[in-house]
């Protein structure tokens, strides 16, 4: 297939070939990008009179703060009941929506019937659905739901999809597809656009044309499956009766809820003490979790033997917020 674009596109948008790897219908409104905060920085020049944003309560922080510092006004809503998510979208006078769809915070996929709700709303109020696509590649169990992105029959949805989850977050590189009449402003703020490297770009459309691209997810998706499946083994022997195990097969880590008085904070420091990482919520709102203190566990770079030390070792860190608890 030819390459027609000129130069000063291609460092606008990135490298036109991998476009032709990535999507032979949707290339001539890609841009390759250096990672999420990249791309949102980008959205936020691009979405020019859009000044209020909607982002999924529980959901990644990074995100609200970059467009609260572009001058946004950043609403947290509970994607909990779909008829009033949209009764807060007119309230609020939002203008765009953050959505992780296949992978929210608690690794729930939104449901199909309200993917297709809530690209009505974005076609009638003429405004946008941001799909972050992070983890969309590893879901262990059920059906596959299809992205709001290839759902959208009116513009509507720019799509976000990354490669660090499933190759190396080295690399840097994600990409966004988004609707013609936003990709059309892309010339127009070529100063503030950096494409990772073309050789970086070439090497990623090499690894796409032969196949391996696909062969390498699904063998990752295998060994994650097996990883997750361990994790939660461990839990529930070395802390059966002590909190709750999210039992969604997504993604790259476990959400636990502790039901004790205690906060994530004390949580993640306690679990620091005994050198073990673990993290609280990161976002700048949630809804109040009456059922105790939520935590999220990782487990892509760790080994069997590893994870199973890890939970040993918060049993003991967190021994005490137990013994508590049960004398209550």
């Amino acid at each position: 297939m030819a390459i027609t674009y000129g130069i000063n596109i291609c460092k606008a948008r990135g490298n036109p070939i991998v476009f032709i790897s990535l999507s032979s219908h949707s290339r001539a409104y890609s841009k390759i990008g250096s990672g999420l905060p990249y791309s949102i920085h980008v959205l936020s020049k691009l979405l020019e009179g859009k000044l209020t944003i909607g982002i999924e309560a529980g959901g990644f922080a990074q995100v609200g703060l970059i467009f609260e510092q572009h001058g946004f006004r950043v609403i947290p809503l509970s994607f909990d009941c779909m008829d009033h998510l949209v009764t807060e979208l007119a309230a609020n006078a939002i203008q765009a929506l953050y959505v992780t769809p296949s992978h929210r915070p608690s690794a729930k996929p939104l449901p199909y019937a309200a993917r297709k709700q809530l690209l009505r709303w974005a076609a009638d109020n003429n405004t946008y659905l941001i799909e972050d696509d992070y983890d969309g590649d590893f879901r262990y169990t059920g059906k596959t739901l299809p992205s709001l992105q290839s759902l959208d029959e009116h513009g509507s949805v720019v799509y976000i999809g990354t490669y660090s989850k499933a190759f190396t977050p080295a690399l840097r590189m994600n990409y966004m597809v988004m609707p013609p009449q936003l990709h059309a402003k892309l010339p127009a703020i070529e100063y503030a656009l950096a494409s990772p490297s073309r050789i970086d770009q070439w090497a990623m459309q090499l690894f796409m044309e032969r196949g391996h691209w696909y062969r390498h997810v699904r063998k990752l998706r295998n060994l994650y499956r097996g990883k997750h499946a361990k994790l939660l083994t461990y839990l529930r022997c070395y802390l059966p009766h002590s909190l709750k195990v999210s039992e969604e097969a997504a993604g790259l880590f476990v959400e636990i809820t502790v039901n004790a008085a205690v906060s994530e904070d004390d949580l993640v420091g306690l679990a620091a003490n005994e050198d073990v990482i673990v993290y609280g919520p990161q976002n700048l709102s949630r809804p109040d979790n009456s059922e105790g203190a939520t935590i999220y566990l990782g487990f892509g770079g760790l080994t069997d033997h590893e994870m199973e030390q890890g939970v040993q070792l918060l049993a003991r860190a967190w021994s005490n917020v137990f013994a508590s608890r049960m004398h209550d």
